[in-house]
């Protein structure tokens, strides 16, 4: 984890200037302040030193290495008090909740009756865990200058193309090509999606509608744009059905796959000042697995799935030209990448940025049994 700390310390170095308020007649001697890069602050508010480079670089190391312990090391360093009771109280609740629910897997001998109702109660103590100790890493690097801002509007169109590598020893298939199709109508989404290998004629296909219940949407004519609400919030609650058909050639079977899911996102500027500019996501959602194989006769393989996902992301860029970045856990085996090991599911980064209003790039990278890359191109309307 070199690195991260490298690009700490070279983020710190920039001094970024902020324009002082006033005007060309005013002769009003001007309020004293801390220097040109002092931020704006609000009346009352008390004044603090911005950390030195030095410092910074040492709070994202110890945020980073002895934080999975020390709970808000990152954010004591820089005296961040408030901030580092949050992130322990998160913490804490987060290994609380990983002990209730692995204890009864433990004393049951993993039992498969215990597993259902367990295994949920473990991984989302995990998330809470894992996204407490990334929020004290990001307090620590970014704290006063977030790397960006929430969208600013919800596009009602999206059209995806991407080129999509899957390597997986138990299939022959590795290259890809699909495309993706987003409608908004108010909290109303519907979405459609096509993969299909050339070589050897694997193809997917899925559909999904959901609706958001709590969240932006789509904006009218008449609604207030992104300059008169700088302080935007991209939080929202969203309830998801889908159905997946993956029809596999050459092996000759097909699975077919009816879900349902429920995602929520919160901005962690809801949670402390130093987070803003990151956001946590947190969903749940059951679905059934049935395969059907050619060469054999009789009823289908049916199989219950638990959907579990957690991730935490960071905004990047402002207005039109801005984007996001998260890296995730995916609780489900039967996808591109698989099951890590044993009953765990995979791990994912994915990012999508836009370079204008319409045009912008999307890119994700997978990893469990198998390795799955895509990259593509997005357009919005």
């Amino acid at each position: 984890m070199h690195w991260i700390l490298l690009i700490s310390l070279c983020l710190n170095s920039v001094n970024v200037p902020v324009e002082e308020n006033g005007s060309a007649g005013n002769t009003t001697p001007p309020a004293k302040v801390a220097g040109p890069s002092s931020p704006q602050r609000r009346p009352g508010e008390e004044t603090k030193a911005r950390p030195t480079p030095a410092r910074r670089t040492a709070a994202a190391a110890l945020a980073l290495v002895p934080g999975v312990l020390v709970a808000g090391g990152g954010h004591w360093i820089l005296g961040d008090t408030p901030g580092a009771k949050k992130i322990a109280v998160l913490k804490g609740a987060g290994l609380a909740t990983f002990v209730v629910g692995f204890l009864p897997i433990l004393y049951s001998n993993a039992s498969d009756k215990v597993m259902h109702a367990s295994y949920p109660v473990v991984i989302g103590g995990f998330g809470l865990f894992a996204m407490a100790t990334l929020a004290d890493l990001y307090g620590a690097v970014f704290s006063g200058r977030p790397p960006g801002t929430a969208p600013a509007f919800v596009p009602s169109l999206e059209l995806e193309q991407h080129w999509m590598h899957v390597s997986d020893d138990q299939f022959a298939y590795d290259q890809f090509w699909h495309v993706g199709l987003t409608g908004r109508i108010g909290g109303a989404r519907l979405r459609g999606d096509f993969f299909h290998s050339p070589a050897d004629g694997n193809t997917r296909m899925a559909v999904e509608a959901a609706w958001r219940f709590l969240g932006p949407r789509p904006r009218n004519a008449e609604d207030p744009g992104p300059e008169q609400n700088p302080d935007r919030d991209g939080s929202f609650l969203e309830l998801s059905a889908g159905l997946i058909r993956h029809e596999f050639l050459p092996e000759r079977f097909l699975v077919t796959t009816p879900e349902c899911f429920l995602l929520g996102r919160m901005d962690l500027r809801r949670m402390h000042p130093s987070l803003v500019g990151s956001f946590a996501e947190l969903g749940a959602g059951w679905g059934m697995e049935f395969t059907d194989f050619r060469d054999v006769d009789g009823r289908l393989d049916r199989s219950q799935l638990l959907l579990f996902q957690v991730a935490y992301g960071l905004y990047l860029g402002s207005g039109e030209r801005s984007g996001e970045v998260k890296l995730f856990y995916d609780h489900r085996p039967d996808d591109w990448a698989g099951g890590a090991q044993g009953v765990l599911g995979f791990f994912g980064l994915r990012g999508r940025f836009y370079f204008s209003r319409h045009w912008g790039v999307d890119w994700l990278a997978e990893r469990g049994t198998a390795t799955r890359v895509m990259l593509g191109a997005v357009f919005r309307y």
